[in-house]
């Protein structure tokens, strides 16, 4: 039996893919781990996830399958999950799940595989099981990298990739309501593509804080979210705030002694949590004993 720990983490949306097929994204501090272990003695079909979440794990199922017959092996699998990501809130909870199932499968079954190969399973896998709309391309490269990534989702392709400038912290506001990506409305979302791409193209020149907050509001405005907590935490000093990926949670960039107002801004509307961007990615060990 081999088991390996494997980590991927949360992206927050700078630009989200949806409206026309190209997106930005950021890593977040904010981890999922699993732990993967081959049973030999098991055949393919049986597969055991063991999560504290609640959530339906046939994602999850359906990830462990395909890494085991992408890596070639007949055997079965059990699983275990601890995320700290808010599920079904715009924040690549799903993305970093599957970066981290297909990173353990690899690093388990001893696959000579570059991550640039894990990352593009584990999109196929997160098109595959219906819970991103265009792979997530972005998000999960973000995830998986670190750091900040502008992307062509529709073409797979990396267009630009840099580190995320030191000192300054994210606040996010969460909701006790879920949003899935498969149940948003694509045809209205497609709508507003001509404004989104104004917000990609600034995000192509380096300015994230103004695509960010461009597309937060476009995202916003047409998936029916208030507003007000964009303009609260703007109001408070955030360089960037917006809708992160099809919602609920919304984001904010801010410099770090400014963290504590802009958090408090909007305590009225949710739970608050602060992070911070990370520029390191995932990342695989082999589990204890």
């Amino acid at each position: 039996m081999t088991r390996y720990l494997a980590y991927s983490y949360a992206a927050g949306t700078i630009v989200n893919a949806i409206a026309t097929g190209k997106g930005a994204a950021f890593a977040l501090d904010i981890p999922t781990q699993v732990e993967l272990e081959l049973m030999d003695g098991w055949s393919r079909n049986r597969i055991e996830v063991y999560t504290s979440s609640g959530e339906d794990t046939s994602f999850s199922e359906l990830c462990v399958k395909r890494a085991l017959e992408w890596c070639r092996k007949s055997c079965g699998a059990r699983l275990s999950i601890e995320s700290d990501i808010p599920v079904a809130q715009g924040l690549s909870s799903s993305s970093a799940l599957s970066n981290a199932i297909f990173l353990a499968a690899a690093k388990a079954s001893k696959l000579d595989a570059r991550g640039e190969e894990i990352l593009q399973k584990a999109v196929d896998c997160s098109i595959e099981g219906g819970v991103s709309i265009t792979g997530a391309f972005d998000d999960a490269s973000a995830s998986f990298l670190g750091g900040i990534t502008v992307t062509d989702n529709l073409e797979r392709k990396l267009l630009r990739q840099e580190r995320f400038p030191p000192n300054h912290s994210i606040i996010l506001l969460v909701s006790d309501k879920k949003t899935y990506t498969r149940d948003v409305d694509k045809e209205k979302i497609r709508l507003i593509g001509p404004y989104v791409e104004l917000a990609y193209g600034k995000a192509l020149e380096g300015n994230f804080y103004m695509a960010l907050t461009l597309n937060g509001l476009l995202y916003a405005g047409v998936l029916g979210y208030s507003p007000d907590p964009v303009y609260d935490m703007l109001s408070s000093g955030a360089k960037a705030a917006g809708l992160s990926g099809t919602g609920p949670a919304y984001i904010a960039i801010t410099e770090q002694e400014l963290s504590s107002e802009v958090a408090a801004s909007v305590e009225k509307y949710g739970r608050v949590i602060e992070t911070r961007p990370r520029n390191t990615g995932a990342k695989a060990i082999p589990a204890p004993p």
